[in-house]
């Protein structure tokens, strides 16, 4: 296996840790909890970076 994104989709899908954050993360979206792509984006752009 050489292609380093491919390594590292493996490593994740074996994480408990982010397998959490994700699980988290699709119970907020189905509960309304999510935040719209577009709000996100303007959050993004609207900080400056440090």
């Amino acid at each position: 296996m050489e292609d380093e994104e491919e390594i590292e989709r493996l490593v994740l899908g074996h994480s408990p840790k982010f397998r959490g954050i994700v699980q988290t993360a699709e119970k907020q979206l189905r509960t309304g909890k999510g935040l719209h792509h577009d709000d996100f984006w303007r959050e993004f752009e609207s900080k400056e970076p440090q």
